[in-house]
């Protein structure tokens, strides 16, 4: 685990498919939070490496990328942790008093864990106001 940044470590036995699960329930809280988007999340496939603490080539992390966009036109790139949803919330970590070791989230190339995650995505999505 990393010091620095507890929860940018790579993602071990990531899966697409966990991802898919975690964007499901992320986009669902986005929207619980007043976004609204335009369609569906596009699977952006250049978002899945990052160039991690250190290095300098980008690599795969376990993070799979998907660009949302709102209504409002304003697109958000975000990498979602490839691991179970329980994980990636910390409900597990936190329920046996270890803090949050979950993997964060990427939104706009930001590490950040779920709850804030959610904040900073949907108020990029927000609905713009009617006139």
């Amino acid at each position: 685990m990393s010091v620095i940044n507890p929860g940018t470590d790579p993602v071990e036995g990531a899966t697409e498919e966990a991802a898919a699960v975690v964007l499901a329930a992320f986009v669902k809280a986005v929207q619980e939070h007043g976004a609204v988007l335009a369609g569906e999340p596009v699977r952006s496939p250049d978002l899945d490496v990052h160039v991690l603490h250190g290095g300098s080539e980008p690599s795969a992390d376990g993070r799979f990328g998907w660009t949302l966009t709102g209504t409002n036109g304003v697109e958000v790139p975000v990498r979602i942790p490839g691991a179970p949803l329980d994980i990636v919330i910390g409900r597990d970590a936190l329920a046996r008093g270890e803090g949050s070791t979950s993997p964060m989230l990427y939104v706009h190339g930001h590490a950040t864990w779920w709850t804030y995650a959610i904040t900073r995505a949907a108020g990029d999505l927000l609905a713009p106001d009617p006139a």
